[in-house]
């Protein structure tokens, strides 16, 4: 398992406890093993990429992509985030040194990565 950093920061309106009850919510169903003050941070152990748990929180939240929230989802070990609703995307980027690559171009590495390492690799157990 992997630790992973959540930040999120929620529009503070009519929903907003709303929204933010379906988020906790949403985080509790995948692990009670967290760190969280009730502030806009936590960290957690999930056995998946940040991309997954970005997806777990979007599904099993209120949140939306087309909303005034920000969330945040890192996985720092392997160099990893997803996002919603920034405005200084790549200033993060920057900061924290993620790479700015397509999926598309990362998943084409890992292929060719795995091609590399000759016939024994892909396939085998």
């Amino acid at each position: 398992m992997a630790l992973k950093l959540v930040a999120y920061r929620l529009k503070n309106d009519a929903s907003y406890p709303v929204r933010y009850g379906s988020l906790i919510a949403a985080l509790d169903k995948l692990t009670q093993t967290k760190w969280s003050e009730e502030t806009s941070l936590v960290l957690l152990l999930f056995n998946g990429t940040a991309e997954a748990l970005h997806a777990h929180l979007l599904a099993n939240s209120r949140l939306y992509r087309n909303s005034d929230d920000m969330l945040v989802v890192m996985d720092i070990t392997v160099n990893e985030k997803e996002t919603l609703g920034l405005k200084k995307a790549g200033l993060l980027d920057a900061v924290l040194g993620f790479a700015q690559t397509p999926k598309a171009s990362r998943q084409s590495a890992v292929v060719a990565a795995l091609l590399s390492r000759g016939s024994n690799t892909l396939g085998s157990r």
